[in-house]
This record gives C-alpha cells, sequence and structure tokens, in this order.
C-alpha cells in the first residue's frame, strides 16, 4: 500500500496578488506566447520558476534554474510565499465543459469534473509493487525538472498519479461537507463543501482547492510490556494503522508492522494507542475523520 503524508505548503499570500495572475498552465503546456502572457499578468507569476526566460548569456552558474532559485527565495522573503503553519492535504478539483459540446455546437454542454488530492508520497522502488508507470516520460523532460528541483530544493509541481479507491473514501474525507444535516422531515446528504480556493483559467476551466489538516495527539499512553516479552527481552517498534475520529478518539486500529505475536506486544500496542486523545483533522474548520499511522517503540531499561 503507498504511504502519504500532509505536509507545509508554500502557498500565496491572497492578500498580497491577485491568485487569478499568478497562476500557470502546466509547464509542459506552455508556449512562448503563453510565457509571456503570464509574465505581464504579474511579477509574481509562477511562471518565472516553472519556466523562466532563457537569456543570451546563461551558463552554468546563471541559468532559469539559479533565476528560479532567487526569485523563489525573493518572494519567500517578500512573504508573497508564505509556509503553511500546519501540515495538510489538499483535495483539488478541476471542473470543465467537454469539448465539443455547448456554446455555437447545438450539443447541450456536458460538465465534468476530475477530483484527487496532494499530498507527500514515500519512495518505493518499482520492483514493491506499490506505486507503477504510467506513462513513458522523456529523458529531455526529467533532466530539466531534476535541474528545476536541485536548484530550488521545491516541488514546484505535482507528478499526477492514480489510485485505487472504489468506495470513495478519500471523496468523502476530503470533499463532501459535515456529517448529515437533519432537518424537520428530511436529511441532506453528500453536500460537497465549499472550497477554500477557486480559480477558473484561460480555458474557463474551474480549479478548487480543499485544505485538510492532521490529528495533533494531545493525550499519548505508554505501551506496557508484558511479563514474558520482558522475560524474552523482546525489544523493537509496533507500526499500526487507526481512525482519529471526529471526537479525538482512536478506532479502527490494525498492525502494519508487527514486532511480536507471540508475547503480546502488538496487542498492548493497540492498547495503548486506542486509549490516546487527539485534537481531531479539520477541513474548513469542521472535524473529520483521517487515517493515521503510529509507531509505537518498546525498548528495556
Amino acid at each position: 500500500m503507498a504511504r502519504l503524508f500532509p505536509f507545509r505548503a508554500l502557498s500565496y499570500d491572497p492578500t498580497a496578488v491577485n491568485m487569478a495572475d499568478v497562476v500557470t498552465q502546466p509547464y509542459d503546456k506552455i508556449d512562448s506566447a503563453m510565457q509571456d502572457r503570464y509574465y505581464n499578468l504579474s511579477p509574481y507569476n509562477l511562471v518565472r520558476i516553472v519556466l523562466g526566460k532563457k537569456q543570451p548569456d546563461d551558463n552554468e552558474e546563471h541559468n532559469v534554474y539559479t533565476r528560479a532559485a532567487e526569485t523563489l527565495n525573493k518572494w519567500r522573503g517578500e512573504h508573497i510565499l508564505r509556509e503553511e503553519t500546519t501540515p495538510a492535504l489538499y483535495g483539488y478539483s478541476q471542473t470543465y465543459t467537454v469539448p465539443g459540446t455547448g456554446g455555437t455546437t447545438g450539443i447541450p454542454a456536458e460538465i465534468r469534473e476530475r477530483r484527487g488530492f496532494i499530498a507527500l508520497g514515500q519512495l518505493s522502488d518499482y520492483a514493491d509493487k506499490i506505486v507503477y508507470r504510467h506513462e513513458q516520460t522523456f529523458p529531455k523532460h526529467k533532466s530539466d525538472r531534476l535541474a528545476l528541483f536541485k536548484a530550488t530544493r521545491a516541488y514546484c509541481e505535482q507528478i499526477y498519479m492514480l489510485y485505487s479507491d472504489p468506495t470513495f473514501t478519500a471523496e468523502h474525507v476530503i470533499f463532501e461537507a459535515p456529517p448529515p444535516t437533519v432537518g424537520d422531515s428530511k436529511t441532506v446528504p453528500h453536500v460537497t463543501r465549499s472550497p477554500d480556493l477557486e480559480i477558473v483559467d484561460e480555458y474557463h476551466v474551474v480549479h478548487r482547492v480543499w485544505k485538510v489538516t492532521e490529528p495533533k495527539l494531545i493525550r499519548e499512553v505508554k505501551p506496557q510490556y508484558t511479563a514474558d516479552a520482558m522475560r524474552a527481552k523482546v525489544q523493537g517498534e509496533v507500526e499500526l494503522e487507526a481512525v482519529v475520529n471526529p471526537d479525538g478518539s482512536v478506532d479502527r486500529i490494525r498492525v502494519t508492522r508487527s514486532l511480536d505475536r507471540t508475547f503480546g506486544l502488538d496487542q498492548k500496542a493497540i492498547e495503548a494507542v486506542r486509549q490516546w486523545r487527539f485534537m481531531p483533522g479539520m477541513r474548513q474548520g469542521q472535524p473529520v475523520a483521517v487515517r493515521v499511522s503510529v509507531v509505537l517503540d518498546f525498548t528495556l531499561r
């Protein structure tokens, strides 16, 4: 199973820029005319980092990558870009009209939406069959993006990936409004909550972003050794996966990396985590259930 993590993103300060003027299409879709237009839209347009203009005197020491790094650092220093104080996952959707429908085509407009989320992913070898290649990428493009990363030490764009979620678990957690509202005689389920950011691009695609923060541990109970485990001098770590509920309680705990099934330490780890309490994960001010991974250490002293 892929392991994903929240992260502290660099975000534009919406009081310092007009958000619609600083975003771009993916770098490999930007031609020279689009690049010029983005440059003219705002001195803080992201194109200056993801696809800056080349200069005649570029060399190993001064080039598009070093300028991107200088620009990124400058914007951070000016607080145009701010690092989020809390790690988070980000839901992301694109709502668009299917080409060839609507407008003057005489065919009713067909509206579709693509949804996903942005997170950090743990690297794994292809041989582990956790992440699979889904396209052939070109060496030139890979070396270009690697050079940008090495200069900026920042991931300026996402890697597009597909994941299987037949029960729509991620969809419910990230995009839906808090639990159904019960009125006088009716329940309103599955209401998409308002996004934290919404921008319409030059192709009339509506981009929306939702922020989901991770739970914070506020009460920890240490796991206890069993007598048999102490006599056997068993030491190491147990890794668990659990769900932190909207009230901060913990359930649906399972062992993902066992230390000891013989002397009962796995069970002791579960019993300890079941007593933990969290400040729950939040989405737009509302508590939500979040799946977490925790590691408990058993050390003899």
